[in-house]
This record gives C-alpha cells, sequence and structure tokens, in this order.
C-alpha cells in the first residue's frame, strides 16, 4: 500500500508542475527604454526609467516603450511579457504610483525601435491586454493575454509599449531591476 501512495504522488506532482516553464532561468530583459509623449509625438530613446503618465486636462500622456531582443534559444518557444517591481513602499524605486489601482495597456509594436533610425511614431500596434502592477511584486493580467510565439532572430528586435489608462495616472520604474521582463519555455 505504501509503494502504491507514493507512486500516486510522484505521478500527480509530476503532472501539476509539467503545466509550468521548466526552465526558470530563461529571461530576457529590455535593451532601451523610450518615452513617447502623445501631445507632441516627441520620443525620448534610451532613457534609464519607465514612466506611465496622464494627467487631466494636461493634453499629454506618456507612455514607455521598450525594446527586446530575441536569440536563437527562443525559437519556436512561447514567451510571455511580465511587469515586476521591487519597492513594494511608495512604488518602484521611490518612483511615483498614483492611483493605487493603477492599469496599463500593453501593445506590440509594428516596428521595433532602433538606435540610429528616426521615429516619428509609437508606432502602436497590436493590443495585447492591460496589467495591473503590483508594488512590490508581479502585475496581475486584468484582461487580455501576455503569450506569444517568440519572434524570430532574424526578425529583429520587438517593441512594446505600455500606455496609462484612465484619466490620471502615474506609474515609474527603474530600467535596472525593475518592470517589464519576458519569459521563454
Amino acid at each position: 500500500m505504501k509503494s502504491f501512495l507514493a507512486c500516486a504522488t510522484t505521478l500527480a506532482l509530476s503532472v501539476l508542475t509539467s503545466a509550468f516553464p521548466s526552465d526558470t532561468s530563461s529571461y530576457i530583459y529590455p535593451a532601451t527604454h523610450a518615452l513617447y509623449h502623445s501631445s507632441s509625438g516627441k520620443l525620448e530613446y534610451d532613457v534609464p526609467w519607465g514612466n506611465v503618465t496622464r494627467t487631466p486636462r494636461s493634453g499629454n500622456s506618456i507612455s514607455t516603450l521598450v525594446v527586446f531582443y530575441f536569440t536563437d534559444s527562443t525559437e519556436g518557444k512561447t514567451c510571455e511579457l511580465h511587469f515586476e517591481t521591487d519597492n513594494a513602499a511608495n512604488g518602484p524605486n521611490g518612483y511615483a504610483w498614483h492611483p493605487s489601482n493603477a492599469q496599463l495597456d500593453v501593445f506590440r509594436s509594428s516596428v521595433a525601435l532602433e538606435e540610429n533610425k528616426q521615429h516619428t511614431s509609437n508606432f502602436r500596434d497590436v493590443p495585447m491586454g492591460r496589467l495591473t502592477p503590483v508594488a512590490g511584486g508581479l502585475a496581475t493580467t486584468y484582461m487580455g493575454s501576455m503569450k506569444f510565439r517568440c519572434p524570430e532572430k532574424a526578425k529583429g528586435p520587438a517593441s512594446f509599449e505600455f500606455v496609462p489608462v484612465g484619466d490620471e495616472i502615474e506609474v515609474g520604474w527603474s530600467k535596472n531591476g525593475d518592470g517589464p521582463y519576458i519569459t521563454f519555455y
């Protein structure tokens, strides 16, 4: 009887864990961040932070685009975009976090940002969904899906845009240690 229980327990655990990515060390971090100012169309490339802001009656929203480069090891795999912060007190790394129930829409860009090209647009394209950031933790997906087929390395980098939701929002993060990243499995 003991061997039957041990076998059943092992089988149950293997079934439960097979749904999770087996290689949790497979991460891709953004190569760069860029801020897009909606009122002017200005794009600030390679900034040290991310910022998603909308101020009432200002006519200006700021969204953040992030660029990821993919490798041969990602081809044919499933990628998943995540957003995480480490500072639970006032939002990530002391940056503003308002309101406490802030949400971010996430889009794939039709053109990846590259340093040596002039950009006159944010190239917002495919909506992926909406995230609810968690100060001091991993954002939850409010709607949509952050999973996608990893692009081929030969197709170059991919950009994603984090956009404010609501009339008033401010979410910021340091690009070194907080914000978006991708896992693949």
